[in-house]
């Protein structure tokens, strides 16, 4: 996305720094630093010991204060320093269960290795500011508390070439600059992108008809009434893949019973949906698309032969939709995602080398901040898989089909919104990752979905590779299931392609002519108790859902030994 040039800035009102956080405002001039240029062959700062390495900058910002309500700081606020109170709300929001002293050190990461999937991020410069919170004993330094990790944007391309930081988002998901950019990477992907299409025209049973905009009042629609054949080819759907959340969450979610079917086809005002597809609902009115398919809505709840014969077509929804929404940001149908962004914290800057690179740049708090790596390293700037890291989108079981069998999707993660498709991941801060998304898996589910060149008689060879593929699925295997007996219909899609290619029988999470392989897996930690305790929590399993000899009977991760390696063959 394009940014605005520096002298267009207006500079940030009511920024204010106590004299100690005076240190945030970043200095070019300091040792280390000089002129050099980037790729592009523009002016941009460099520092003599980047190339791969995280550097520390000095001046550090050091706090000492008090938990559990940190009354120095809150005392700098009531004064006007804004960073203070900028820092004290991230601490806060830790809830580090301790009181009494600590101290709290804060600077500048400068450089760093980059992403190694990420093409855009090669060269990080300004990267972090980050702070380390301790405990004081004896007077000491001791245990550290918590680490802040602030990433930081900017929206003046001087200083975006200058201090090599990322470009700043949008205040709002939906704006108008975001809705544009999304819908040229959607035009861009149909005329440029090689995607294999589905085989055969499909669409779901039922979808939403949602309108064109705030004027329409969303309405389910029986396909096979709604449409002409020869139109199916052209109709475009987009399918949401999200987050029920707990059973008191999903309870709540509306949804269509043999009871409210004929409502739901009458209309469904916008303000009676759940937040989450009420906000879908919104970001296909924003790209143009007027149908959308949400399973709490277009599969009939409590309907078990409506739920058998839907769930085994689920797969052919995904695969054959337009584009999947994913609001990862979103934990729950309960929760809306379309909401303002967090505004950060603006600090003015100017060069003291290039007196005409001026602007603000802004510090916000990470997506990384409290993963389970923010002690280590940081990354050099958000993308994709930071705003996945702490989702509980990327860990819920039904996910994991819905992302192999997407051929695109727009990712509502909380920094940013991204655009994946199968060649490519961009993120709306402009970051590339050069990795597929999608997993090993789609290309077993292109041949078996979609028009391919090679014809259905495949080799050998070719169904080898896909039983190696099919080992992916233990990911999907230690995700979060709500209920535990779906994790065959959470995978049916799968299966279904899959024997499609294999021509094999489906058994319990393995297949049949590849059992010699398939039955030489390992709990990846050991598991506590003894074995008579594992025997009877196997006897005794509620609900049951495979038998034990299947990976699908544990909850706890396996993984397939590397025996294919070898050649094995089965005795007759």
């Amino acid at each position: 996305m394009d940014v605005k040039q520096s002298q267009e800035f207006d500079r940030p009102s009511n920024v204010s720094f106590c004299e100690g956080c005076s240190v945030i405002v970043f200095d070019d001039s300091a040792d280390g630093f000089s002129e050099g240029m980037n790729w592009n062959n523009e002016p941009t700062l460099r520092h003599s010991r980047e190339g791969g390495k995280i550097i520390i900058m000095k001046p550090v910002r050091s706090w000492k204060d008090t938990l559990p309500d940190l009354p120095r700081m809150a005392e700098s606020i009531r004064a006007g320093c804004r960073m203070c109170g900028f820092i004290r709300e991230g601490l806060l929001q830790r809830n580090m269960g301790y009181k009494g002293e600590i101290l709290v050190n804060g600077g500048y990461l400068w450089g760093g290795r980059g992403d190694a999937n990420d093409v855009s991020v090669t060269d990080p410069g300004l990267a972090y500011w980050r702070c380390e919170a301790y405990k004081v004993e004896g007077g000491t330094r001791s245990t550290q508390l918590a680490v802040l990790n602030f990433d930081i944007d900017t929206s003046d391309n001087d200083l975006l070439q200058w201090l090599r930081v990322d470009a700043k988002c949008a205040p709002e998901p939906l704006d108008p600059d975001t809705v544009e950019w999304l819908k040229s990477e959607l035009r861009s992907c149909d005329d440029k992108c090689d995607h294999i299409k589905p085989a055969s025209q499909f669409l779901p049973t039922r979808l939403i008809d949602v309108g064109q905009s705030e004027m329409d009042v969303p309405r389910l629609v029986l396909t096979k009434d709604a449409f002409k054949v020869q139109t199916i080819d052209d109709l475009e759907y987009a399918a949401l893949s999200y987050c029920w959340g707990p059973k008191r969450d999903a309870l709540k979610q509306v949804k269509t019973t043999k009871s409210t079917i004929a409502a739901h086809c009458q209309g469904m005002p916008l303000g009676s949906l759940s937040p989450v597809v009420r906000d879908t609902v919104k970001v296909c009115w924003a790209l143009g698309i007027r149908y959308l398919w949400v399973d709490a809505i277009c599969i009939i709840q409590g309907d078990k032969e409506d739920w058998d014969h839907e769930s085994q077509m689920m797969g052919h929804v995904y695969y054959s939709c337009s584009v999947a929404i994913c609001p990862v940001s979103s934990q729950s149908c309960l929760e809306g995602y379309l909401g303002a962004r967090s505004r950060g914290l603006d600090v003015d800057f100017e060069s003291s080398r290039r007196k005409h690179i001026r602007g603000s740049y802004r510090l916000i708090l990470s997506s990384t901040d409290l993963d389970e790596h923010a002690m280590g390293t940081p990354r050099p700037g958000p993308s994709l898989y930071v705003d996945l890291q702490r989702s509980s989108w990327d860990h819920r079981g039904w996910t994991f089909q819905e992302l192999v069998l997407s051929p695109r999707m727009i990712v509502f993660g909380p920094s940013m919104c991204h655009f994946v498709c199968e060649t490519k991941t961009i993120s709306e801060n402009g970051h590339i990752a050069t990795d597929a998304m999608h997993g090993p898996l789609r290309s077993v589910m292109n041949k078996a979905l979609g028009k391919c060149v090679a014809d259905t008689n495949h080799s050998a060879e070719s169904v080898q590779e896909a039983y190696w593929q099919w080992t992916s699925v233990n990911e999907a295997q230690s995700r979060i299931w709500t209920y535990r007996e779906d994790i065959f219909p959470g995978l049916s899609g799968l299966a279904q392609g899959f024997a499609t290619i294999t021509g094999d029988t489906y058994l319990a999470g393995l297949w049949k002519n590849d059992l010699h392989h398939q039955l030489v897996w390992e709990i990846s930690r050991p598991l506590a108790g003894d074995l008579a305790s594992l025997v009877h929590s196997l006897q005794h399993a509620d609900p049951y859902i495979a038998p034990s000899w299947s990976w699908a009977s544990r909850t706890a991760r396996y993984e397939n030994l590397p025996d294919r390696q070898f050649s094995m063959s089965v005795a007759a």
